[in-house]
């Protein structure tokens, strides 16, 4: 009978990173307010509803700040998750897992190359979690099965690269100061704040279930 082994996952970087996601996780949720709150004026502007002018234009001037802080807290946590990821893989090979296909360096830097980004992050994660599985041993941990919050996690996030890429095509071809272009812009801006929320809260959910 194989005995279970005990993971040794890295609870300080875990704890942190969880700190960092829930951060960013309220400020997606927080734009995606301000997001909300200006499609709104803008519907009624365009269905010829009363908008006092100053109100959309306060909400637009605080889009316009929102987004270098959703870039900054968003590096950042990339940054620490980077270092996350890295670091569960090492758990999984201290853990004395036999033949694991990906390592710290590889996985790293796949994120940056082009196609192999959009499955070996995802394939490394998966490993990871079946191979620091204490309820199998050293040598059956193939046969555990992967996580589905991890394959939501990775869903999402492909959803949000191509959406986000896919995205900036379409608003340039909205420049304007009409009414139309600025509620086509709000409609696409709300959409991927919705997006945004989703990814940054699966994501925190799936580190938390890591670390525990």
């Amino acid at each position: 009978m194989t005995e279970p082994r005990t993971p040794c996952p890295n609870q300080r970087m875990g704890k942190f990173l969880t700190f960092c996601l829930a951060a960013f996780t309220g400020v997606t949720f927080y734009i995606l307010v301000g997001n909300w709150l200006e499609f709104s004026l803008l519907h009624d502007a365009v269905n010829g509803i009363a908008v006092h002018g100053n109100d959309l234009d306060d909400v637009q001037q605080r889009s316009r700040l929102e987004l270098p802080l959703l870039a900054l807290v968003g590096l950042f946590c990339g940054i620490v998750f980077l270092f996350f990821t890295g670091r569960t893989l090492q758990v999984a090979h201290e853990s004395g897992s036999n033949g694991m296909r990906y390592k710290y360096g590889w996985v790293v830097a796949s994120y940056f190359l082009p196609i192999v980004s959009w499955f070996v992050p995802y394939a490394a994660m998966q490993e990871s979690w079946r191979a620091t599985n204490p309820a199998c041993g050293a040598h059956d941990w193939h046969a555990s099965k992967g996580s589905n919050l991890i394959r939501l996690w990775w869903v999402l996030w492909l959803a949000s690269l191509f959406s986000f890429s896919f995205s900036g095509e379409f608003l340039g071809t909205l420049q304007g100061s009409d009414l139309g272009a600025q509620y086509d812009q709000a409609f696409v801006h709300l959409a991927l704040s919705f997006l945004y929320v989703a990814v940054a809260l699966v994501s925190l959910l799936m580190v938390r279930a890591i670390v525990m």
